[in-house]
């Protein structure tokens, strides 16, 4: 398989923001249903044009975006990984009007030619360096890049992938090869930094659009970006998916097999779920860790913290499922709307 790499590197330079005093880092991954701005300049989504995505809507969505952030944590979390946001601009009115006062000084996006929607961290502890990670096409269409952050806190540093593959739209079989090519990307480029730090703490968070048992799901027929690390495969997989392990100490670069830690084992399965599709509970939401944070040193994983934010006023009162907010789904004037997704939270500390 070929892949499509385009390293564009940005360095970050920032002010150390004030952070809260224990050692403990909260982070949010969070697919946000497009955060479009009121503004059309062409990009947009087809139903989001010619008045159909208003100011008044745009104002709910931030407002109600914020309502979020601010209930997932004490304070907010430390960094907010989030999928679905269309430019700096949408991001700038949500920090300084919804998130005012709470430390968040680093915005990073990069848009990506072509894409109406893009990848986006807000954080409020120092980012050292940011590059976006082009994938190339997919049948004619360019595919949503990935950002690669290095965060830097109490002289420690975390790696930080933030990530947004190809939907299923087009069917899932179908689909599949575009994911591959993320996946195989992020075997190459976290295989790159364990072989020069094999204790390197990475993150590896997003809206990936396969479930965690997307392979056995469909009875193995064919090979899926995410695999369970038990499950025997091929050995062709392995240099271009990314395998799931069900406990910490089998997360490892092991030759062309990367491994990373899967919270989502952690939970039962009725807890299982951050999406729903025709009626049932998904996963494509993940935030996947390296073994470099279960060692003791540096940024390490607090178990048993991961858990989607499953909070009621979140879900819909009659089905249960996330109460979304976009141009096609308007709840009424009187009743909030956020997203299709339920974020995902986790905490590390800092050693």
């Amino acid at each position: 398989m070929r892949i499509y790499c385009l390293g564009i590197l940005i360095t970050l330079l920032y002010i150390i923001p004030a952070v809260s005093c224990t050692n403990q880092v909260t982070i949010m991954s969070y697919n946000v249903q497009n955060l479009f701005d009121e503004l059309e300049d062409g990009n947009e989504y087809p139903e989001y044009r010619k008045g159909a995505w208003t100011h008044e809507l745009f104002e709910r969505k931030i407002e109600c975006l914020g309502e979020v952030i601010k209930k997932a944590f004490p304070g907010g979390p430390d960094i907010l990984v989030l999928q679905e946001v269309e430019n700096r601009r949408a991001l700038i009115q949500l920090r300084d009007r919804h998130l005012r006062n709470m430390g968040y000084r680093a915005i990073i996006i990069v848009p990506g030619q072509g894409s109406a929607t893009n990848v986006a961290v807000i954080s409020r502890l120092p980012v050292i360096r940011s590059r976006s990670h082009s994938l190339g096409s997919f049948k004619g269409k360019p595919l949503r890049s990935i950002l690669e952050l290095e965060i830097e806190y109490r002289n420690r540093k975390l790696y930080l992938f933030n990530n947004h593959w190809k939907s299923k739209t087009g069917g899932t079989r179908e689909t599949e090869p575009a994911r591959l090519k993320a996946s195989a990307f992020l075997r190459k480029r976290i295989g790159e930094i364990l072989k020069q730090d094999p204790g390197a703490d990475i993150v590896v968070a997003g809206d990936f659009n396969d479930n965690v048992e997307e392979y056995l799901e469909w009875d193995r027929k064919y090979q899926t970006a995410l695999i369970p690390a038990e499950i025997e495969t091929s050995e062709e997989y392995n240099s271009s998916s990314v395998f799931l392990a069900l406990n910490k100490a089998s997360a490892e670069l092991d030759g062309d097999r990367l491994v990373l830690y899967e919270p989502w084992y952690e939970l039962a399965g009725q807890s299982w779920g951050s999406f729903v599709y025709r009626g049932r509970w998904q996963t494509p939401d993940h935030i996947l860790l390296s073994a470099g944070l279960f060692d003791d040193l540096g940024f390490c994983y607090k178990s048993g913290s991961f858990r989607p934010m499953r909070s009621a006023f979140l879900l819909d009162s009659k089905t249960g499922y996330p109460k979304g907010l976009s141009a096609k789904k308007r709840p009424e004037r009187k009743i909030k709307g956020y997203s299709d997704h339920l974020p995902l939270l986790i905490t590390l500390y800092v050693n």
